[in-house]
């Protein structure tokens, strides 16, 4: 089973806040890509990392071979199609810029869209990736929802990231075509943007396919009221695609397993580790603080 997500990376800003240098990477076999990247920096507005950190808001790359990817000729021959970033804002201080890099394996891929308050009827397309999936695209680019509605509706109400088990679910719009499409599960989170003082910016979907899922497994771990640990809350394993009930016993203090470290730090948080007996590769984990303004409310951890 492969990923439909090839490669994470997590940029942060220098001492001076003047570019962003790499903070961490997942490269998988894809070494000389990695390569490439740690020797390189990016300033507001240059290359994929840059434009989110400008922009303010995550941005979609669906070609790679483009004058304004700093690493075209790398990503083409490690054979990544499509990217996207996500700045992470604490109130409207930058902590980092996530970047995910994809590729097309020429079968039902996933999507990750992007979706925003209109101000007028509710959350409406921004832009997204959806690999092959170019009915389901169609049909997502032309839908709007309310607060409390469809998953990126469900995300905006909230204020907090949400998981759907797509085949299990009214509460997800479009459950028949994404089953048509071979879509399982859907996480949405929240992002917080630099010049939104009153409410959250944008919502970012991961709609997985389990063919070629995004993720192994999602977990959402909600921060206690005294911000003093992390409680579990909800997850899916794409094995079974079970989510699991939310558990206020399951406990992490700061610093403890990758969700935890996010905690302590505020940062976005990847770590990798060789595979087990049984297991085919390493597993990485990825653990994303999630800020109401300035305050980190959650932190939704990616296994894969």
């Amino acid at each position: 089973m492969q990923s439909f997500i090839r490669i994470v990376e997590i940029w942060a800003p220098d001492a001076e806040g003047a570019r962003l240098r790499l903070h961490s990477g997942a490269y998988g076999e894809l070494s000389a890509f990695a390569g490439q990247s740690e020797a390189m920096s990016f300033g507001p507005g240059e290359g994929l990392p840059g434009l989110a950190w400008q922009s303010g808001m995550p941005i979609v790359m669906r070609n790679l071979v483009r004058s304004d990817f700093l690493r075209a000729g790398p990503a083409a021959d490690a054979g990544l199609t499509a990217g996207i970033a996500m700045p992470i804002f604490q109130g409207p201080t930058l902590r980092a810029v996530l970047v995910f890099l994809c590729g097309n394996h020429g079968e039902n891929d996933g999507a990750i869209e992007i979706w925003k308050d209109d101000e007028l009827s509710g959350q409406s397309f921004i832009d997204g990736y959806y690999g092959s999936l170019r009915q389901f695209e169609r049909q997502s680019r032309n839908i709007k929802f309310p607060a409390g509605r469809g998953l990126p509706g469900m995300v905006w109400k909230t204020q907090a990231p949400q998981i759907v088990d797509v085949a299990n679910t009214n509460a997800f719009l479009r459950s028949q075509a994404a089953l048509e499409a071979g879509i399982s599960t859907g996480i949405g989170i929240p992002l917080n943007s630099n010049n939104n003082v009153n409410d959250i910016g944008f919502v970012v979907t991961f709609l997985s396919v389990r063919s070629t899922p995004i993720a192994r497994s999602f977990e959402i771990w909600r921060v206690t009221e005294e911000g003093d640990a992390l409680y579990f809350a909800a997850g899916v394993d794409e094995g079974s695609s079970r989510i699991e009930p939310k558990d206020c016993s399951r406990r992490l203090l700061p610093g403890e397993e990758t969700a935890g470290q996010a905690l302590q730090s505020g940062m976005p948080t990847l770590e990798t580790r060789a595979p087990a007996h049984g297991e085919p590769a390493n597993l990485t984990q990825l653990a994303i603080p999630v800020y109401y303004l300035d305050e980190l409310r959650s932190v939704v951890c990616f296994r894969y």
